[in-house]
C-alpha cells in the first residue's frame, strides 16, 4: 500500500518557521485553507486515542497505526 502523492502547495498558519522551510511558490497561508485540516485532526484525536494529545495510548507499530488510520477513513468518509 505504497502511494506517492503530488504535494502542490502547503497551507499553514503564519507562523514564522514555515517562511523558512517550505518554498515561497508552494506556500498559501490563512485560515479558509487550514480550518478543514485541523477539523479532521480534531476527530482523528477524539476517535484514536493513539492520536490523543497527553496520553500514554500509542501505537507500538507503524502497521497498527495505518490499520487504525485506515478503519478510521473507511467509517469516517
Amino acid at each position: 500500500m505504497n502511494q506517492n502523492y503530488k504535494i502542490d502547495a502547503f497551507a499553514t498558519d503564519h507562523w514564522s518557521v514555515y517562511y523558512q522551510t517550505i518554498p515561497k511558490e508552494k506556500h498559501i497561508t490563512g485560515k479558509q485553507f487550514t480550518q478543514g485540516i485541523e477539523n479532521l485532526n480534531g476527530r482523528i484525536r477524539h476517535y484514536l486515542s493513539g492520536f490523543a494529545r497527553r496520553t500514554k495510548d500509542y501505537f507500538k507499530s507503524e502497521q497498527t497505526m495505518k490499520s487504525a488510520l485506515n478503519l478510521f477513513f473507511y467509517h469516517h468518509s
